[in-house]
């Protein structure tokens, strides 16, 4: 077989880049910052094309003078088409150049799923465009999801995702992901949590949908539930959400391989396609829990360790946010207490909304003495076999996050005040490590690192 020069493999390696997921894990090698007209003239330009070209014909981006963000405008004839336009914005302009809105003002989608469905319901028939559930209550699924939960009722439940590899193998891995999950489950196990883990091949949209249906059918008032999902954070969507990436989001085993039309010679249309198809795919926080938590009088506690996880409940902003200047933190949280359901207590994240999460290499688990003051013997994480566990992948976020929780006797906001600035310090120090290696030569590593999110819903403390 011949092997391929070094050119073809960088080419390679940054169309799988383009094609898939990546777009989550290393977004920064295509998000690029122009610096003059005949630039965003330029780029405008190839968008629009693109647009042509996958027959969307009477839609175009136009460039927000004030925010330096390209908008979606013109008509649309459904939603997945307009999707499909917002992902090959993205796939040209980069994930930070495209604004996260969708404003009736400017962009018009012609057939909702609800007005193609008139014409069924008129028929007293079921409506094939309306979303359905992708999983079985009675199945063999269901079954085990009760049975890990036991019969003895419980006050405090925890559903902890990790998935470090994906059914559809051109979705590059998480290392570490599940060693996450596993870390913050046996820390809740210990503050009396019932745990459901679901790892790797077992996080599926099935069985996650499955495992939240059973733990808030169970819940009573004042329960707690925990939330913790590690793995890809997707690109973002129109309304500026980011989801989360199960095991089989985007499996093209399925059949379905997108949104639209994508020529077989237009690489930034392939890739687009397919990254609409994924973040259709993927698990939404808003619609897969809080939407289900509604009307209950219960505590719900999002953690995520994804890229971009920032910004998973950002579509209750609505219209108002284009940019993260225009919606701070402070905004973001009264949005979320005037919108969201009032059973969401407090959101953390491990990145914001346009930056990216990383794992921790060997100097990050010696760096724990001078984070927690004290020896590597004194920290409970590592305290029983510190070389065996620095051989373990970890994100940076997971790994400091449950050491310090640990050590501030399970006080959310006071850990994340204490380790904050090393997640900062230390993800940025890796990102420049890893600069200028294979595939990431072109990536950015922006000053900060890439900046965990507490969004306090309700400003009282919470101890697990």
């Amino acid at each position: 077989m011949k092997k391929l020069s070094d050119l073809q493999k960088y080419k390679f390696f940054i169309f799988v880049i383009l094609t898939i997921l990546s777009i989550s894990y290393f977004s920064k090698s295509i998000a690029y910052d122009y610096d003059t007209a005949s630039q965003y003239d330029e780029v405008k330009d190839r968008i629009n094309e693109a647009f042509n070209k996958a027959g969307i014909f009477e839609a175009y981006v136009q460039l927000d003078e004030k925010t330096r963000m390209y908008e979606l405008k013109g008509k649309y004839r459904t939603y997945d088409e307009f999707l499909y336009a917002y992902m090959i914005a993205q796939a040209i302009a980069g994930v930070k150049n495209v604004s996260p809105v969708y404003s009736i003002k400017h962009a018009v989608i012609i057939h909702t799923p609800i007005e193609r469905c008139l014409p069924y319901a008129l028929l007293k028939k079921p409506c094939p465009h309306l979303a359905k559930k992708d999983y079985k209550e009675d199945s063999q699924a269901a079954k085990e999801i009760e049975k890990k939960l036991g019969e003895k009722p419980s006050n405090k439940y925890a559903l902890v995702i990790g998935v470090s590899s994906f059914k559809n193998k051109q979705i590059p891995g998480v290392p570490g992901a599940d060693n996450d999950a596993l870390i913050w489950g046996k820390y809740l196990e210990s503050e009396g949590f019932k745990v459901i883990y679901l790892l790797n091949e077992n996080a599926t949209k099935e069985k996650v949908n499955l495992a939240v249906d059973e733990i808030i059918k169970r819940m009573k008032e004042n329960d707690i539930f925990v939330f913790f999902a590690a793995s890809h954070g997707t690109p973002k969507k129109p309304d500026g959400e980011v989801g989360i990436v199960l095991y089989d989001s985007g499996d093209i085993q399925k059949g379905k391989v997108g949104c639209g039309y994508a020529p077989p010679n237009e690489p930034h249309l392939q890739a687009a396609n397919k990254m609409c198809y994924l973040v259709k795919d993927s698990f939404s926080l808003k619609e897969g829990i809080l939407d289900k938590l509604a009307n209950k009088k219960v505590v719900f506690i999002p953690i995520l360790d994804a890229c971009y996880s920032g910004d998973a409940l950002r579509s209750y902003l609505g219209e108002v946010i284009k940019s993260e200047e225009v919606a701070p933190l402070d905004f973001y949280e009264k949005r979320l207490r005037e919108e969201a359901p009032a059973s969401l207590y407090m959101v953390l994240s491990s990145s914001s909304g346009f930056r990216q999460a990383y794992g921790a290499d060997v100097r990050s688990f010696t760096e724990v003495e001078k984070v927690f003051k004290r020896s590597i013997s004194e920290v409970p994480f590592t305290a029983k076999d510190i070389k065996k566990e620095s051989e373990l992948a970890h994100g940076i976020f997971s790994f400091y996050f449950v050491n310090g929780l640990k050590l501030n006797e399970g006080y959310i906001a006071r850990t994340y005040n204490q380790v904050k600035d090393i997640i900062d310090r230390e993800s940025e120090r890796v990102c420049l490590k890893e600069r200028g290696r294979s595939i990431r030569v072109i990536s950015e590593c922006p000053k900060g690192g890439q900046n965990p999110v507490l969004l306090r819903i309700r400003k009282e403390e919470f101890k697990f």
